[in-house]
């Protein structure tokens, strides 16, 4: 009989089968022992026989492991990184929430943030809500006296922490002076989750495609494979006058949608790793003799190191977050469910916030588009208007077209708190 053998061939990887490991054992103990040996399924020596034949398997198993962590496409967790950085694609890490929170003093005193100067404070500031979710001060602060201000903060771990209004109330440790904080206003960035094995898998397949797209497209590959979930548009205006978004002739406009791009504290974008590094591939990727639109308010103008050693200025810009209104009307038809306005605003809020439908750069809110998708999730249900619009509770239309570098936005997440952006029968 012909038994299966572990091996690596030009087909890949086999493995023996527990079977056959069970057969092949047990003919070499027949061979030591004579062919009368009980292999009944419930006799010692069966179960000698299974017990280092899992053993087997799992040494086998273990070898199979090892063989899928050199596909960057089967790879898990280090693995997978160490695969990636043959690809100079590296995982993205984990971003922290920030943070406005209100501090009312009583005496004048000194609080230290996390950010001081170039270094980082091991003893900031230090708050936390009533489930012990903890935000640190980001910014040093000196207070004369008696007075109310309001800081950003920053949550002490990564990804999406946020807390509902009004519960960041203790002060860990103690802080003389400073008689009791409070977040009146929901963050003003929440943080994201580092970026997954599935996430990190993507962007390496698309990084190594970028050699095969024109110039054009490169330069939008190469931005959006940064890191998962990016937005971005680029204009390119191929005509000798500014055109009419604004774009110089024969230049191009670059828009980024990334959260570690939005303005920090005080007011201007985050300049740090992450807006050099997209720099760097608008220089790499951008055609030759190819002009800019020289950024807004908005955005950044970082130098970039050329080959010869000089600096070259890259230009390019941040969204404007607009702020959507949506009122829907909704009646139940006859045998139809309850209107359930809460999961209605948290399921718009959802699915035009993130996904296929999420509403990106110069992307045009169509109100038709949320009546068709409520109504596949509520079929029961009949909705229509007003509709959506820049106004809370005035002003709805059926379409709003966006401007070429803004975006629309429903708030925030109506989960800890209202959903001020999103009304159902006008509540």
């Amino acid at each position: 009989m012909s038994l299966s053998v572990s091996q690596v061939t030009s087909q890949g990887l086999t493995l023996q089968t527990l079977p056959d490991l069970f057969t092949q054992m047990a003919q070499g103990l027949m061979t030591t022992y004579g062919p009368n040996i009980d292999l009944n399924p419930e006799s010692p020596d069966a179960n000698l026989i299974n017990i280092f034949c899992q053993g087997q398997i799992n040494m086998l198993q273990f070898g199979q492991q090892v063989y899928n962590s050199y596909d960057p496409d089967q790879a898990q967790g280090i693995a997978l990184d160490l695969r990636c950085a043959i690809n100079n694609v590296k995982r993205r890490a984990g971003t922290y929430t920030q943070q406005a929170i209100t501090i009312t003093t009583n005496l004048p005193t000194s609080v230290v943030g996390t950010l001081v100067g170039l270094d980082t404070s091991t003893n900031p500031f230090t708050v936390s809500d009533n489930n012990g979710v903890q935000y640190e001060l980001l910014v040093g602060t000196t207070f004369d006296g008696t007075g109310t201000f309001t800081l950003a903060f920053q949550a002490s771990n990564s990804g999406p922490v946020q807390s509902a209004l009004n519960t960041i109330q203790f002060i860990v440790g103690s802080v003389n002076g400073v008689a009791s904080v409070t977040n009146g206003e929901a963050p003003t960035f929440l943080g994201t989750a580092q970026e997954t094995d599935a996430q990190l898998r993507l962007r390496r397949q698309q990084s190594v495609a970028l050699p095969s797209k024109s110039w054009y497209q490169g330069l939008y590959a190469a931005i959006t494979q940064v890191a998962s979930n990016i937005d971005a548009i680029v204009y390119e205006n191929q005509g000798a006058v500014t055109d009419s978004n604004g774009v110089p002739g024969h230049s191009i406009w670059v828009i980024i949608d990334d959260n570690q791009l939005l303005p920090g504290p005080p007011t201007p974008p985050n300049q740090g790793p992450v807006s050099n590094e997209y720099a760097k591939i608008i220089y790499i990727h951008k055609g030759a003799g190819c002009g800019q639109k020289v950024n807004t308010t908005n955005g950044f103008a970082l130098p970039v190191e050329t080959p010869d050693g000089s600096l070259y200025t890259i230009y390019f810009d941040i969204p404007i977050l607009t702020q959507l209104y949506v009122s829907v009307t909704a009646t139940t038809l006859p045998g139809g469910p309850a209107v359930d306005a809460g999961a209605m605003r948290q399921d718009i809020y959802d699915h035009f916030s993130s996904g296929a439908d999420e509403y990106t750069i110069a992307t045009p809110a169509d109100f038709s588009a949320i009546v068709a998708y409520l109504k596949d999730n509520y079929p029961g249900i009949s909705f229509g208007g007003p509709g959506v619009s820049l106004t809370s509770g005035s002003g709805y239309a059926n379409l709003l077209l966006s401007a070429a570098n803004s975006k629309f936005v429903l708030g925030t997440n109506p989960s800890p708190g209202v959903a001020a952006n999103i009304l159902i029968n006008g509540t």
